[in-house]
């Protein structure tokens, strides 16, 4: 029985519906991805999370009391462990008015990264891996596209704090999220360059007085030679792109974290680098943090009243108060967005070292400023109306005076204290969230933190 007419039917079937397929996937993703526009709940961050993990929170305790009350009803541990499978079932019942709705972690993403995994994860296989790779190339562009421009909207909204951890938890889910389908993500791209067509017709133009000579320079054959376009070859890796945002984005939070935590002192050293000379010939000591200050500049800023002991230890007692008082809630706002550990490890450690480090830059400013040495004469007579005698010279040397000492070295106890404190709480596991965090998609690498000097 010959069978190569209806396997020719059954070929054309396939790609009349592959190509159907790629259709609808194509306007999937120019609709909800490309062209999303996002309402205020969209937007609702960090409120999204905090129901999530709220009702997390409430499903966990729920489930231990089942399970308690189940092993004392029965007496077997079969009770026991259905309680605990119901109390997973229904972990997440907290909508954002209550109890009731379930709100899946999915729930807590932007829309267009769960329009555009669930996208490609339907086409993969169904298509071939060309046309694969280039749908999710597309994708991958758009979707890294809308996180950009809804971070945009929330730093407008909620700050920049808010914008940077959006950015990097959406791009580290996208990252990992991609990584089972093993594909690609590197084309080339090849443009059309009419720089030459331009520079042909405006030659034409001058020339046209020649447009009927005959040789090399005539009008019409120097325009039909030189109009031709070039092509021009471009490889784009739309992976390359997304590790170049979420770092971007991990620098940002940095650097806004530290200045969020540390702006009074940075406002200071502001203000003080506004007298230091931008060069000098003359290097810095080996142990500053500061460029070569000749006495003339380190008397201007000795008469500044910013850097007067009394302004000073106001200045250091409000920034240790705020850091004390931020500190908490940067932890806590990590941990609302990441919910992997090393994750926020990697984070936290960056900040510290840059607050430890503006903080040993204003101590060798002020350690310059008031580093000051008198030269004491002391003249011994030798007998009543002798000539001769003993000079003696002393030294004394004024430094910090002990408050601002006090309030510099505490400051740098309480952050590493801190910030130990808070890495140790992390790293340890006895956090609420240790045991989902074993298996999140949501790791960062060290190498997506650069650590840029101050």
């Amino acid at each position: 029985m010959n069978l190569s007419p209806l396997r020719d039917v059954l070929e054309r079937i396939a790609e009349d519906a592959q190509e159907r397929l790629i259709y609808v996937a194509e306007r999937v993703l120019r609709v909800e991805v490309e062209g999303f526009r996002p309402t205020p709940a969209d937007l609702e961050y960090p409120g999204k999370l905090e129901a999530y993990w709220e009702a997390k929170r409430r499903g966990q305790e729920g489930g231990s009391q089942e399970g308690k009350e189940g092993g004392e009803e029965e007496g077997t541990a079969g009770k026991e462990g259905e309680g605990a499978a119901e109390a997973e079932e229904g972990m997440q019942a907290l909508s954002s008015g209550g109890m009731g709705k379930v709100l899946p972690v999915y729930a807590t993403w932007f829309p267009t990264l769960q329009m555009t995994l669930s996208l490609l994860s339907k086409i993969y296989r169904a298509v071939e891996l060309h046309v694969f790779q280039e749908m999710a190339q597309q994708a991958l562009a758009a979707c890294t596209y809308s996180f950009l421009a809804a971070a945009k909207v929330l730093r407008e909204q909620k700050g920049d704090m808010d914008a940077d951890l959006f950015l990097v938890k959406h791009l580290l889910i996208l990252r990992e999220q991609l990584v089972p389908f093993d594909i690609e993500f590197a084309a080339i791209e090849k443009r059309l360059d009419f720089n030459s067509t331009r520079g042909a017709l405006t030659r034409f133009f001058v020339d046209r007085h020649n447009l009927f000579r005959m040789g090399t320079d005539n009008a019409l054959l120097s325009l039909a030679l030189g109009s031709v376009p070039t092509v021009n070859e471009e490889e784009v890796d739309t992976r390359k792109e997304l590790e170049a945002s979420l770092k971007s984005a991990c620098n940002a939070f940095i650097l806004h974290a530290t200045s969020h935590l540390a702006e009074p002192i940075a406002t200071l050293l502001q203000k003080a680098r506004a007298f230091l000379p931008t060069s000098s010939s003359n290097p810095s000591p080996p142990s500053s943090s500061l460029p070569y200050i000749d006495p003339t500049t380190l008397q201007t800023l000795s008469a500044q009243a910013f850097l007067q002991p009394a302004r000073l230890e106001a200045t250091l007692l409000e920034a240790h108060e705020g850091l004390l008082t931020a500190l908490p809630a940067l932890s806590h706002l990590l941990s609302l967005y990441l919910d992997h550990n090393n994750t926020k490890a990697i984070l936290f450690r960056p900040v510290r070292q840059r607050i430890l480090t503006l903080l040993q830059q204003l101590r060798d400013l002020l350690g310059l400023l008031f580093h000051t040495s008198t030269d004491v004469v002391k003249i011994e007579g030798g007998k009543e109306g002798g000539a001769e005698g003993r000079v003696e010279a002393e030294k004394k040397e004024r430094g910090l005076p002990e408050a601002i000492e006090g309030l510099l070295t505490g400051m740098t106890q309480s952050i590493n204290k801190v910030f130990e404190g808070e890495l140790e709480h992390w790293m340890d596991g006895s956090g609420s969230r240790s045991a989902s965090a074993a298996n999140s998609p949501t790791r960062i690498r060290p190498s997506d933190v650069e650590e840029s000097g101050i």
